[in-house]
């Protein structure tokens, strides 16, 4: 009996590296790949989630990176652009109230991509750089790439995000949803529903602004080997100085029963041929009725409405968002709650939205309705005037550069709701002397500290790259107990800082040059995490001077 129980055991262990191999390496007869992601029975990987997007894009460039489950991945030396790749689920970039996902287009695809007819929603795209080129879910599908069954809807590719504005001698080109450019390669079955490709700025576009081969599936193909059929695209749209679904084709075979734009133009409608107009017998005139007011109809997203000198825009989630105020002579801003439409529908503004009141220099205050939850990028940026600004209670993630270079700000109170901070968020506030974010009754509350800073909160808060540089008036900051990410730069400059205590004993990475200009500075820590927290914060950028110590 001990024999019998003994074999059982070997061949169930057996089964199981069995198992384990077909999940973790390539099918035989191909190269031999670590991964994360499950093979089907055809050889193909399964991509179920952000996550596994993440990992497919690693394995066909050759990078490598982590989860977030603390798993990694590292295909350096094993990548695999000829990869065949099937979604088995749909996947969402947004997930309100979290902050949008932003994507980074796949470069160099030569295999196959499946996407089983499932959905990518909400794919959103914003690169800096002066010259942008190869904006898509992929940079380009090379050749002998094969995509096909799969549906983009509300993918948002927008272009410049650096802050600056778009300039002269800016350039975009190539740019859709499903790739920049498509070389010698077939795309089927595809569909494009409620998305915008156009580059996103403050309204005003210089004359010498280059926007090339932009489209809403594709913006160039350059081959005769190209082959596109299936495709359906409905409620998109694309840069304003262009037109068309696919702008630049080279000798393409397209499908000729899709509704597809060529090189700007829109296919003609057809004309129905008149029928004979029946002869009809008058009849007596009837005494009208009066007929009801029509209703207006719903509000639809995407929708602009206009409201007491301001606009908003209706979202996906049946909320709004604020656009811009009509009047930028106004001092005082305060920002309602709700909207109330021509249809009776009631609108909860959620959103501050992108570049909303970028370079205003007469607003000083700001009044954040109860609802808002997100500050997008660049909302207030170069806002100099701007010196105050009251949160709603359910704050939970400010964009980069939302506060950049308010010089006249003075102080932030944020709610313990907030998680995430953005890129160069509150840099060059020059006049920063106090911020207090995530205070409440239940954790350590500093209110007696003047130039100081305050991070709490009761979840996980990420302080992004350069997010209170140059911020040279901050003199104290107290970091609580959930703040896990300290991010590249987060204090640089802040020549004043002469004390930063640490209470969170779950901080994970204290990003490079995080202390940069920082001289003569104490440290702070709970003393069972002096030893690691030491490590952390060595070699920061920061002046010898600047040490740590325990509580």
């Amino acid at each position: 009996m001990k024999t019998k129980v003994k074999k059982r055991v070997i061949m169930l262990g057996a089964a199981a590296i069995l198992l384990l191999m077909l999940n973790t390496v390539k099918p035989v007869g191909a190269a031999t790949i670590n991964t994360n992601l499950r093979i089907d029975s055809n050889g193909f990987y399964a991509v179920a989630s952000i996550d596994d997007l993440v990992e497919m894009k690693a394995m066909i460039e050759g990078t490598r990176g982590a989860r977030n489950d603390g798993s990694t991945f590292d295909y350096t030396s094993s990548n695999d652009p000829y990869g065949k790749f099937i979604l088995t689920s749909d996947i969402n970039f947004y997930a309100p109230p979290n902050p949008y996902i932003m994507w980074e287009p796949i470069k160099g695809f030569k295999g196959e991509f499946n996407g089983n007819g499932k959905t990518i929603t909400n794919l959103q795209i914003g690169l800096d750089g002066d010259h942008l080129s190869g904006l898509g879910f992929f940079e380009s599908l090379d050749a002998g790439s094969k995509v096909y069954g799969v549906n983009f809807d509300y993918a948002n590719i927008v272009g410049n995000t650096s802050g600056k504005g778009l300039q002269v001698t800016d350039t975009m080109q190539n740019a859709g949803a499903l790739a920049g450019s498509i070389i010698d390669s077939t795309v089927t079955n595809v569909s494009i529903t409620n998305s915008d490709v156009l580059p996103k700025n403050a309204g005003f576009v210089p004359a010498g602004f280059s926007v090339r081969y932009t489209g809403v599936l594709t913006g160039n193909i350059d081959t005769d080997k190209a082959t596109i059929s299936g495709i359906s695209i409905s409620g998109s749209n694309c840069t304003t100085y262009v037109q068309g679904l696919i702008m630049n084709i080279d000798t393409a075979t397209v499908g000729t029963a899709d509704t597809i734009a060529l090189n700007g133009t829109t296919p003609p409608t057809p004309v129905p041929t008149p029928t004979a107009t029946p002869t009809v017998s008058p009849t007596a005139t009837p005494t009208a009725t009066p007929s009801a007011t029509p209703t207006a109809a719903p509000p639809q997203v995407g929708d602009v409405i206009t409201q007491s000198g301001a606009s908003y825009k209706v979202l996906e989630d049946g909320a709004c968002g604020y656009v811009s105020t009509e009047d930028e002579t106004v001092k005082d801003v305060v920002i309602p709650d709700t909207i109330t439409t021509e249809s009776g529908d009631t609108l909860k503004i959620t959103r501050i939205q992108r570049r909303a009141f970028e370079n205003n220099k007469n607003i000083e205050t700001v009044t954040f309705g109860k609802y808002i939850d997100t500050v997008e990028d660049n909302a207030f940026c170069n806002c100099t005037s701007l010196k105050r600004f009251t949160s709603s209670p359910v704050l939970r993630y400010i964009g980069t550069k939302a506060f950049y270079n308010c010089k006249s700000l003075i102080l932030i109170k944020l709610p313990k709701t907030v998680e995430f901070i953005g890129t160069a968020c509150f840099k060059n506030c020059v006049k920063l002397k106090q911020a207090h974010i995530g205070v409440n009754k239940a954790q350590l509350v500093f209110s007696g500290f003047t130039d100081s800073l305050q991070i709490a909160g009761t979840i996980n808060i990420t302080i992004s790259a350069s997010a209170f540089d140059n911020c040279s008036s901050l003199s104290k900051v107290i970091i609580n107990i959930q703040v896990k990410v300290i991010g590249n730069s987060a204090f640089n400059r802040c020549k004043a800082l002469r004390s930063i205590v640490v209470y969170s004993k779950q901080l994970r990475t204290v990003g490079k040059k995080a202390l940069k200009g920082v001289h003569n500075c104490k440290i702070t820590v709970p003393k069972i995490k002096l030893k690691p927290y030491k490590v952390l914060f060595k070699n920061r950028g920061q002046g010898k001077k600047v040490v740590v110590i325990k509580m």
